[in-house]
Order: C-alpha cells, then structure tokens, then sequence
C-alpha cells in the first residue's frame, strides 16, 4: 500500500511541474522533472519511509542519519540549487555556481505546487485542487514572465 502512495505522490506532482512548465515553453524540463525519483535507489527509499503528511527523505534522515535517497536525487536533477554546489578555484572550500535560469524557473514551479497544495489539503478535503493549481501558478508564472520580459529564458 505504501508503495502505491508514494508512486501517487511523486506521480501527481510531476504531472503538475510538467503542467506548469509546458506553459512556460519548458518541454524537455517538464518530461523530465524528478524522473530520479523512479529509480530504486530513490524509490524504494520513499516507500520504506513513506507517511503519507511529510517528506519520506526526512523520516529516513531521522532514523538513518542521512537521507541517501536525496543525495542521489540533488546530484542528478539540475533544477535543485544543490546540484550547482562545487569546490570553488578562487575561493577554498565549497562555493555556489551559476544556475541556469531555465532550471531556477523549474524548481520555482515545484515549490510553488508543494507549498500551495501542502496549504490546500492541510485544510481541506478538495479534490480539484490539482488542476486548478496547475492552471493558476502557469499564469500568475506567465505573467511575472512577462513584466520581465527583458531576461530571456535560456
């Protein structure tokens, strides 16, 4: 049973950022966001752990120490800040590289969807919340896009 809730989960909120991106013209990022997240070393993490009101890497991290499913899933999913972290040639130590705004586009789009269904079903028990999600970040996205029109998506 757990195992086909996390699959749910994981698959309802890649639907949505690849919603959200296609209506932002990011195809590629869109059919691949979190695909990781299918892998075993990811999966079945998430199924061990999975309760169904929180992060299954956070209840992982708590028993185990570490999270070992998200340092395979930030090491391999560029839309994650993490993933642009590298030992710095001008400075000792680690240091925070250049993140391509097409990827800074994709993870706002998952926050978004995380944090606005998080508050939606914390309260209530509404069904259509997903779609209507889906339609509403895209366009208020857009429209940020737009008033800024003068930074090019690259």
């Amino acid at each position: 049973m757990k195992a086909w809730q996390h699959f749910c989960t994981i698959t309802n909120h890649k639907i949505l950022v690849m919603k959200n991106c296609f209506r932002v013209g990011l195809y590629r990022q869109g059919l691949l966001h979190d695909m990781s997240k299918y892998m075993p070393s990811e999966f079945l993490v998430g199924c061990r752990y999975y309760q169904g009101t929180r992060s299954p890497n956070n209840a992982e991290r708590e028993i185990t120490g570490c999270s070992t499913a998200w340092l395979h899933h930030k090491g391999r999913n560029k839309h994650h800040y993490e993933y642009w972290i590298d030992y710095g040639l001008e400075q000792p130590g680690l240091t925070g590289m250049k993140m391509p705004k097409k990827y800074v586009i994709e993870d706002v789009l998952g926050w978004i969807v995380v944090l606005l269904g998080a508050i939606v079903m914390r309260f209530t028990n509404f069904a259509l919340i997903d779609p209507i999600m889906s339609i509403g970040v895209a366009g208020v996205f857009v429209s940020i896009c737009f008033c800024f029109s003068s930074v090019a998506i690259s």
